[in-house]
């Protein structure tokens, strides 16, 4: 636009001096080529100019897309990594990726995914903590009525709190007796060697198939 302007400007002057070279008697060619010095004509400057502008914008775009685009698909597939392998701790000296660790005493049927609770036996066994072993087998039967809705799975409740929300009188009295077992060998002063978990072990077992059952 500015340039237009100049240019009608410059060229508006041009025509005036050569008109009034002529009224004065004639135009002198010298002059007038002097005149016309410096005023440019052309159309195609600005238009390139405007058009070199405008280029370098759309390049900087695509640049910006391109790596945009780029930086997403990036943290698209960080994100994927850590999903497929599992929670991620960013702690200096330590592995990335880290594998849920075991429950110990601290597992229990309310607050503890069962899977967990199944490692944690097997761990327990092959330690060779079988009075652990017990304890473990007696939460995962706790476990399995309270995924049935027979109990309501809370962490501040007792054994017997257990008992009396049965209503099944059979899985009543065979979780009474389980829990007779465990409780004299986890708080009491049985023996839970590994001859003692191999004749106990089975009566949890076969609780722990049928307690979903229902009667």
């Amino acid at each position: 636009m500015v340039w237009n302007v100049s240019k009608a400007l410059s060229g508006a002057a041009a025509v005036l001096l050569s008109l009034r070279a002529a009224a004065e008697g004639g135009i002198d060619r010298g002059k007038w080529e002097a005149l016309r010095k410096g005023v440019d004509y052309s159309e195609t400057l600005p238009e390139q100019a405007e058009q070199s502008g405008s280029s370098f914008w759309w390049i900087v775009l695509a640049d910006l897309l391109k790596y945009g685009l780029a930086l997403v698909i990036i943290v698209g597939l960080i994100f994927a990594v850590i999903k497929l392998f599992g929670a991620v701790k960013f702690t200096s000296g330590k592995s990335v990726f880290e594998e849920e660790p075991i429950p110990g005493e601290e597992a229990n049927a309310a607050e503890t995914p069962l899977s967990a609770l199944y490692a944690a036996l097997e761990k327990a066994k092959a330690e060779g903590r079988y009075r652990e072993a017990i304890r473990l087998l007696y939460q995962i039967a706790l476990k399995k009525l309270g995924e049935a809705g027979k109990v309501d799975l809370r962490p501040e409740k007792t054994n017997r709190d257990y008992l009396n929300e049965l209503r099944e009188k059979e899985t009543a009295a065979a979780f009474g007796r389980l829990t007779r077992r465990y409780e004299y060998i986890w708080f009491g002063e049985g023996r839970a060697g590994r001859p003692e978990f191999e004749k106990y072990a089975p009566q949890f077992t076969e609780f722990i198939s049928t307690a979903g059952r229902e009667k």
